[in-house]
Parts: structure tokens; C-alpha cells; sequence
């Protein structure tokens, strides 16, 4: 855009960093770490179930991590 002479420019961060907290960032920059469940994204980062269900449902809302429904409870795993 130009505007008396000036223009501006906009820097976007890259897509995966738009609106991610530090642990969802931690969690995907695991490269050893594919897939998890709430329990473990809980005791990996030492939060509450609530928090860790929304973290990884974000991520899924985000098409970043796929939501699959394993038994009496869900995998999230990371998309390639």
C-alpha cells in the first residue's frame, strides 16, 4: 500500500505460528513425539484436563493434528 510516499510492509509469521501457546509450539516441534493423549499432553506439561483438551483441539481446529477416536478414548496425531 503507498502513501505519501511511504509504504508499508507487513511480516505474517509462518501458519503453524499463528495463535499457538508456547506448549502447543513445544509439542509440535517434537520430532520423536508423533501422536499423544490428553493424559499425556497433561502430564508432559503439567496441566489440567480442561487445558490440555483445548490445547490439542485448537491444534485440531487448526487441520494441524488429526483427532481419532481410539477405544474409550482419543489419539491426537500430528498431520504431516
Amino acid at each position: 500500500m503507498e502513501s505519501e510516499g511511504f509504504f508499508k510492509v507487513i511480516f505474517r509469521s509462518n501458519e503453524h505460528g499463528n495463535g499457538l501457546n508456547p506448549r502447543q509450539k513445544q509439542f509440535l516441534r517434537m520430532n520423536d513425539v508423533f501422536e499423544i493423549t490428553i493424559k499425556e499432553y497433561m502430564d508432559m506439561f503439567g496441566v489440567v484436563r480442561n487445558t490440555a483438551s483445548k490445547d490439542l483441539n485448537d491444534l485440531v481446529d487448526m487441520k494441524i493434528v488429526d483427532k481419532i477416536k481410539d477405544g474409550v478414548q482419543f489419539i491426537y496425531r500430528k498431520i504431516d
